[in-house]
């Protein structure tokens, strides 16, 4: 599997749930793939203050 930016992230992270648990700070709780899938639209689309989406050029 190959990470290609915005091209597969949706493909990557549905992925990756099956193999870890992503952990929610606040809560504790585990995320659902579904929440994961959609803080990453939000991120590409700039949706989200403070977290943009250049700022993870580091993954590839």
């Amino acid at each position: 599997m190959t990470f290609n930016g915005t091209a597969n992230s949706e493909q990557t992270i549905r992925y990756l749930a099956t193999v870890i648990d992503v952990i929610s700070p606040k809560t504790g709780k585990v995320l659902k793939v579904e929440t994961l899938v959609s803080y990453a639209k939000k991120i590409h689309a700039g949706e989200i203050e403070g977290c943009k989406e250049e700022e993870f050029n580091w993954l590839g």
